[in-house]
């Protein structure tokens, strides 16, 4: 999953570089997609720990990220495997297996410990500026769980 992190991050730099860009960047993504979005719109680490491995991200102190996002039923943190109140038990694996794939965990009892987990990006996110975010999801989108956004929105604003 890094690596798609890492693709979107590479995008964002490109399209900043074009010379038909103003330098402003948003970007928009879609279920995988915003939460890959999210983990680069949050992303203030250098990337290969000092910013001298492709993409490059953050490389000598640039802040890289774009400046804003807007997210459609993102997972925003893949240590919660609760499944959505009053689901069944076969929401419960289906959110389960979603997730076990999507974010290449071994283990159904061992749930997801990212350095990339986007709840755990923001206190550097917020530490370097935040950018506007724009958070959707509907009640019954599977699997990415509705208390999943008032998760992170509390988390955000429980850290400034």
């Amino acid at each position: 999953m890094n690596l798609e992190v890492s693709d979107i991050e590479n995008a964002i730099k490109a399209m900043r570089a074009d010379s038909r860009c103003n330098g402003f960047v948003a970007v928009v993504g879609g279920s995988a997609g915003a939460a890959l979005t999210i983990m680069a719109t949050l992303n203030t680490i250098p990337s290969g720990g000092d910013g001298n491995i492709w993409p490059f991200w953050f490389q000598n102190g640039h802040d890289d990220r774009p400046n804003c996002a807007a997210l459609l039923s993102a997972v925003y943190d893949f240590a919660d495997w609760t499944p959505p109140q009053g689901d069944t038990d076969t929401d419960t694996v289906f959110v389960h297996n979603a997730l076990n794939n999507f974010a290449q965990t071994l283990s159904l009892s061992t749930p997801a410990g990212l350095p990339l987990n986007p709840v755990n990006l923001v206190p550097g996110a917020v530490a370097h500026g935040w950018k506007p975010i724009y958070l959707f999801n509907s009640f019954h989108d599977h699997p990415t769980p509705y208390h999943q956004l008032d998760r992170m929105v509390a988390c955000s604003r429980a850290k400034g």
